[in-house]
């Protein structure tokens, strides 16, 4: 048991440094998320792991799995003893960790601390110790460094201040050989500048390009010959500069496989070329052991935007030289001022970070895929790279990943470590690190040749052999860098689609004819089981399918074939969602069902008004049982938000609204895809679901910050999505591709770099849907790429014909054979953007609480109730009854039908300027309206047979009121919610009694409730007055709606005497649950009713 077993022990030697990981597994079989890890050099053997400090260490262990990284070199181990035990094995022996200063770049004579992590990596209590740190700069430079006395396998920090003449610092301790080597920047002070001038200038002290807004700085060097590094500034509130950065003048240069050399500084000039913008252009030249003279050229230019500077990298030499490495951009993020500190940070395809998150984590990956520092660019999908500091300026590196670095090559390498990793010692760079380290405390954002697969493997920091650079040409590395003020991670994603311009995707590779013919393959030949309905997924469970019955209306237009509306009818039956009932009919069925759907979702909501995390056995290691974040609300907000339009439900909408503020804690898109994923993985579905929530909750209320909302959810998807293209033969589908989150299955199987396009489908329809409300993006044009992308995947191949892949590599072109998907969303997709609008048309109407949804398939044009707004977002209706008109647009059959939701009986309906007839049924008539008490609302049947636009026009309506907040009603001056919802006259108050006079066969007057509790009240007490002897029938409503079996008859008195009856509910079936509505139908000669009071039932005090 791991309470008997604290400690591994291990004997282990390796033949080249590595990093040795441990796991362990429980007694259900499951490895651990946890893990131990130990770094391996040559000569080193023994090596103790403290295991309980660990939470998943505990219970039964039933294995151990050790792993090691062999990327560059096979690493051999030969393990000569592993224990598991009550203590640790060995001597003491004292271990350096880590090592660093507390900023990258140091002005001449200022104070700098030293910081040194060191283990004890022994078995036995190690006795304080003594670390020399000298500074190699000065004869006498020595420090002392003293630990304390450590007990085995534990680490502290020890630190010391020194002023440093640098370049190099060299740390020593007993048994460490060779020292610990920390390389220090050191530069003249930079003066005080408030000078907002735009511009480049040189003078006596420093070099400077500004743009007004941000800028870089150089000081000058004693004899001002060569002036560097770059400090990066901000201008804060328009007085204030702030440093946020560091970078090395003319980038870095490796021309041995153990020597990797700032350039820290170099000669500079001011650019004379006529006609350009200013710039600044640095020369370093550094003569490498075998005597090669290497030039690099740094150019800093300015452009029109003021939040920029274009960066040109060049690196020549004067014969054919080797080199393993060059760097263009090194951006220290933070070096000096926040150090490791962030708000935010972004590197789309493979890191978004909250302020207490770090790169290259573990938390949603297990090992070798946790480490992202240097990653294959096939992964990136946007090139840029941003970081925000705690006070929200914005540092980000932009760059064209399709750029050619050489003659013969592209897709230079980038580096990310937030905080910077690289360069504090990280012992997962294992072998490919160089032997100095920098200071960590800040975020490394750069770009270097050559790179991966070519020349480097993932994460290596230098090429596997030298590459030659042939006299006469050159390396390029182009950049852009991007700072400002008061700006979030997502700005570098939006300054970087206006820069880029990415072009026209083109189009899907056949034409939508093929497109949809193979679809439809896959739909009957693949997908569809008879007497069952469609899989989602070739293999799965088929069920009936009303959105693919749905597409076979449109395919039934699209490919000439009649027949396939008459077989969506006959397989679907009366499984009908609203969106397919109002192209065949039974909408009021299915308004009802959406409002059940609506308070379904709900009923995931804790009773605190938090969502959490409810892990099954299977997901139990994606997360801890109640842990959240957005993606356990959004799609369920976004669901009860739906349903409250299509509803015309004030109550869902207040919860859904609610829902709303708690989603605005967030800001990183997570945990949509608990079934595998885990919980805090960052997740293009979230996006989609946030953005779709909030764009409802905007047209639900007209409150534009929930547009704002909507808005930037939609951006936090577009981290996700590739907009750009690799020639590589097989990745065709990169362009408008989508990744679905930045981690892995499981933790295991790796999604970076890995298509998985229905996510993306969802998101682009999401995007369609906000494109009418916003144009900060071309939301439209990502959605076409999203789906052309898709198109590209859509198989041929027999017994996969129509179907596109769950996932498609990237990297090596593979895709999941095993797990095939229907065509679904990609048909509806293209239908929306080519504007057949499968979702149909909602637009939305209110007074005060109360709510009217106008619904049909299609779309609507003209809609006017009389005011200013056409119901795209909510409009306020008028007092009074009114008006409604509208024309509406159907291109996919010559009948539809329309619903009203919310609204009460009308005095008339019509239909291109004709009178409308009032049906009971209306699959009898080609054109007539019906009255839906059950809905409540005006169902209408259209019929154009040229397809042309219809015009309505609905008079004499009311908005059905909202809610209640009570149980008795007097009706001394207004009938107080109740309303003569159908076949009875306006209401009259008379001496203080609600006077219901009826006007046709089926007379009933409704109010609704604020959830009323069945089991608290459950006896109604009605005076009234009738004239005649007959029967009242009450009927109650749970958020599923009116039924008949929901109902009760009343017999009435009728000698024209105030009477009371009370009916006591307890005993009727149906009575139970939260009740939403009530509904008196009165006798045929009408009633008065006095007072109506719901009360305790009989055994209830």
């Amino acid at each position: 048991t791991a309470e008997q077993c604290p400690w591994l022990s291990l004997e282990a030697l390796s033949t080249e440094p590595t990093v040795l990981t441990v796991m362990w597994r429980n007694e259900e079989e499951t490895y651990s998320k946890e893990r131990a890890r130990v770094r391996l050099v040559p000569g080193r053997a023994i090596h103790n792991i403290r295991l309980d400090r660990f939470d998943s260490w505990t219970g039964k262990i039933t294995g151990l799995r050790l792993q090691w990284p062999a990327d560059e070199e096979p690493v051999e181990m030969e393990f000569r003893r592993l224990s598991l035990g009550m203590s640790p094995a060995g001597p003491a022996r004292l271990e350096i960790v880590s090592a660093g200063t507390d900023r990258y770049l140091v002005s001449a004579g200022e104070p700098v601390r030293f910081t040194a992590r060191v283990r004890n990596a022994g078995g036995e209590v190690l006795e304080p110790q003594r670390l020399q740190l000298r500074d190699t700069g000065v004869a006498d430079g020595v420090h002392v460094l003293e630990t304390p006395q450590l007990e085995p396998a534990t680490e502290t920090e020890v630190s010391t201040v020194l002023t440093v003449t640098g370049p190099k610092l060299e740390l020593s301790a007993p048994g460490e050989d060779p020292p610990r080597a920390v390389m220090v920047t050191v530069a003249p002070a930079l003066d005080a500048d408030m000078s907002t001038a735009r511009g480049a200038v040189v003078t006596e002290s420093c070099a400077k390009i500004s743009t007004g807004t941000m800028r870089l700085r150089a000081p000058a060097h004693p004899g001002r010959e060569h002036y560097g590094p770059l400090v990066v500034e901000v201008l804060r509130d328009g007085r204030q500069w702030q440093r946020v950065g560091v970078l090395p003048a003319c980038g870095a240069l490796a021309t041995g496989a153990d020597v990797h050399e700032e350039l820290p500084w170099g000669k500079v000039a001011e650019s004379t070329a006529p006609g350009s913008q200013a710039s600044l252009i640095f020369t370093a030249v550094r003569q490498a052991a075998d005597g090669t003279l290497w030039t690099s050229t740094a150019d800093y230019r300015l452009v029109e935007e003021t939040d920029r500077i274009v960066m040109t990298h060049t690196l020549r030499c004067d014969r054919d030289g080797s080199l393993y490495r060059y760097d263009g951009p090194a951006l220290r993020v933070g070096d000096g001022t926040f150090g490791k500190a962030k708000y935010e940070a972004l590197f789309p395809g493979l890191e978004y970070l909250a302020a207490h998150e770090v790169s290259s984590s573990d938390r949603d990956i297990l090992p070798p895929g946790d480490l992202r520092a240097v990653t294959d660019p096939r992964r990136i999908c946007i090139p840029t790279m941003a970081i925000t500091s705690p006070d929200h300026d914005l540092v980000a590196l932009l760059w064209d990943n399709e750029q050619r670095w050489s003659e013969d090559h592209d897709q230079p390498a980038a580096v990310f470590a937030s905080p910077n990793l690289v360069e504090s010692g990280d012992p997962r760079l294992g072998p490919s690190a160089f032997t100095v380290e920098r200071s960590g405390n800040n975020h490394l954002l750069g770009l270097f040749a050559p790179s991966i697969p070519d020349f480097l493997d993932e994460n290596g920091l230098r090429s596997r052999e030298p590459v030659v650079l042939e006299t006469g040409k050159s390396i390029t590395l182009q950049s852009i860098l991007l700072v400002r003020s008061e700006a979030e991670v997502l700005d570098a994603v939006t300054e970087w689609l206006k820069w880029s311009k990415p072009g026209p995707i083109g189009d899907p590779p056949k034409s939508l004819r093929e497109h949809y013919a193979l679809s439809l393959r896959g739909f009957e030949e693949i997908l569809y089981t008879p007497g069952k309905g469609w899989a989602s997924v070739k293999g799965w469970d088929p069920s009936p399918s009303p959105a693919t019955a749905e597409a076979y209306l449109y395919l039934a237009e699209q490919l000439q074939r009649p027949e396939l509306r008459q077989t969506a009818i006959e397989r679907i039956g009366q499984h009908r969602d609203i969106s397919l009932a109002l192209h065949l009919g039974d909408v009021s069925g299915a308004v009802r069902n959406t409002r059940s759907a609506g308070f379904n979702a709900l009923k995931r909501r804790e009773p605190d008004g938090n969502w959490v995390f409810h892990p099954t056995e299977k997901t139990a290691s994606l997360g801890e049982a109640g842990d959240t974040n957005v993606g356990m609300a959004a799609g369920h907000v976004r669901q009860i938000l739906y349903c409250a339009a299509q509803s015309a439900d004030p109550e869902l909408l207040k919860e859904g609204l609610q829902g709303l503020e708690w989603i605005r804690q967030w800001r990183v898109p997570r945990g949509a895809q608990v079934w595998e994923i885990p919980l805090h993985a960052p997740d293009i579905l979230a996006s989609s679901h946030c953005c779709e929530a909030f764009l409802w909750g905007y047209r639900l209320t007209g409150d534009e910050s929930y547009l704002e909302d909507a808005v930037y959810w939609a951006r936090t998807g577009l981290p996700f999505v590739y907009f750009w293209q690799t020639p590589t033969k097989g990745l065709e589908p990169m362009r408008g591709g989508t990744i679905p989150i930045f981690g892995a299955t499981f933790y295991v199987g790796s999604w970076y770099g890995r298509l998985v396009q229905w996510c993306g489908l969802e998101y682009a329809a999401s995007l369609l849907n906000l494109a009418p409300y916003d144009d900060s993006h071309d939301w439209r044009t990502i959605a076409r790429d999203i789906t052309v992308s898709g198109w590209r995947q859509q198989q041929e191949k027999e017994g996969y014909q129509g179907l596109y892949p769950d996932s498609w590599s990237m990297l090596t072109g593979d895709i999941s054979w095993g797990l095939m998907l229907g065509p679904l969303r990609l048909v509806r997709n293209q239908l929306a953007l080519d504007g057949y609008h499968p979702e149909g048309d909602t637009r939305l109407f209110r007074r005060g609480d109360a709510l009217v949804a106008l619904l049909g398939p299609g779309q609507f044009e003209e809609v006017s109730a009389g005011v200013p707004g056409d119901g795209s977002r909510i409009t306020d209706l008028p007092n009074g009854r009114f008006d409604l008109e509208f024309r509406h647009r159907f291109r996919n059959h010559s009948d539809c039908y329309v619903a009203l939701v919310g609204a009460t009986n009308p005095g008339e309906v019509k239909i291109d300027g004709v009178l409308a007839g009032r049906v009971t049924d209306l699959d009898t008539v080609e054109q007539g309206w019906m009255w839906s008490p059950s809905m409540p609302g005006v169902i209408m049947r259209l019929h154009s047979s040229a397809k042309a636009p219809v015009s309505v026009q609905v008079s004499g309506l009311n908005p059905r009121p909202a809610v209640v907040h009570q149980t008795r009603w007097t009706f001394d001056a207004d009938p107080e919610g109740w309303t003569a919802e159908n076949d009875l006259a306006a209401f009259e108050i008379r001496n203080g009694a609600l006077v219901c006079v009826p006007t046709g066969g089926d007379p009933f007057l409704t109010v609704r409730l604020a959830g009323l509790d069945a089991k608290k009240l459950a006896r109604v007490r009605i005076r009234y007055r009738t004239r005649q002897n007959g029967s009242m029938q009450l009927f109650w409503s749970p958020p599923t709606g009116y039924s008949a079996e929901l109902s009760v008859h009343v017999p009435l008195q009728g000698n024209g005497e105030w009477r009371t009856a009370e009916v006591d509910l307890s005993a009727v079936p149906g009575w139970q649950g939260t009740i939403v509505g009530f509904r008196i139908d009165p006798p045929s000669g009408g009633m008065e009713i006095d007072e109506v009071e719901f009360l305790g039932g009989a055994n209830i005090p």
